[in-house]
């Protein structure tokens, strides 16, 4: 490993995706049928119950009827097998859909497993049902701008392991004030309030513009 990315605030970055991400509510039926002998009036019927479960979980949300998307997909796999794969489909089901899910599975099979069988039956086991929200996106502050060497960082020192060299004093750095295009060489300990970033001995550490740290062996 050559290079590792450090994003601009890592302790909380799972947290932040679910603040930004769109509200989702997945609804899913087990309907098993052969893809050739499948009755498309059965499925419209699990795919209508699937559309009525979601503005049901999307109004407790506060999203109005008339901004929620809707995602359909099918689970398919050829008869024999313990694995399935998500097939995007349209509803209402017709029979040219059908033929239009048949023809995108055998595609991703190959692509995923690298191969595909086109005279093996192939079966329906779950359909689903996504109803989405997008949200706006979160608004995000540039970092400041403080290209050069990171002494303005500075915050003080520490005495830090790393083998197989041993004990050796290490400089703190605040990583608020480790503006866009700072760097820092290692041994070096750059500290913020979610986390702690080691940089060993023969490392680089560079500020980017988008608030990642980019750590370079070398």
């Amino acid at each position: 490993m050559r290079e590792v990315i450090v994003p601009e605030t890592p302790g909380v970055l799972a947290a932040f995706g679910l603040l930004s991400a769109a509200i989702e509510h997945h609804h899913a039926q087990t309907l098993h049928c052969l893809v050739e002998a499948v009755d498309v009036v059965a499925v419209n019927r699990c795919l209508e119950a699937l559309s009525a479960a979601g503005p049901v979980r999307m109004r407790e949300e506060g999203v109005p009827d008339d901004s929620v998307q809707v995602i359909w997909t099918a689970d398919m796999r050829y008869v024999g097998q313990s694995y399935d794969l998500e097939i995007a489909i349209t509803a209402p089901l017709t029979a040219r859909a059908v033929a239009e899910a048949m023809a995108a599975f055998h595609a991703l099979h190959e692509r995923v497993y690298g191969y595909a069988r086109q005279e093996q039956a192939v079966e329906f086991v779950n359909f689903r049902a996504v109803h989405r929200h997008p949200l706006p996106g979160p608004r995000l502050r540039p970092p400041v701008n403080n290209a050069g060497p990171s002494s303005d960082a500075h915050s003080g020192e520490r005495r830090a392991y790393f083998g197989p060299g041993g004990f050796v004093i290490a400089p703190v750095l605040d990583r608020n004030r480790l503006g866009s295009g700072g760097y820092t060489s290692g041994p070096a300990i750059i500290e913020q309030a979610d986390t702690t970033t080691i940089i060993p001995p023969g490392w680089t550490a560079l500020a980017e513009l988008a608030g990642n740290l980019r750590i370079c062996r070398g």
